[in-house]
């Protein structure tokens, strides 16, 4: 999307956020289940752009 339309393009219809805080020690497996997570809460997926 960035290459096509360039950063303004981002910047001007994007919006970050972070939803959780983890320690850097933080299993793999808990991340990813916590990421799948707020996948689905936010759905993300059906009107997101999360393509996994």
């Amino acid at each position: 999307m960035i290459k096509e339309n360039g950063i303004d393009y981002a910047r001007k219809n994007f919006q970050f956020s972070i939803l959780e805080y983890r320690s850097m020690k933080t299993d793999d497996k808990i991340i990813i289940e916590r990421e799948q997570y707020w996948k689905r809460a936010l759905l993300s997926g059906t009107f997101g752009y999360n393509k996994n």
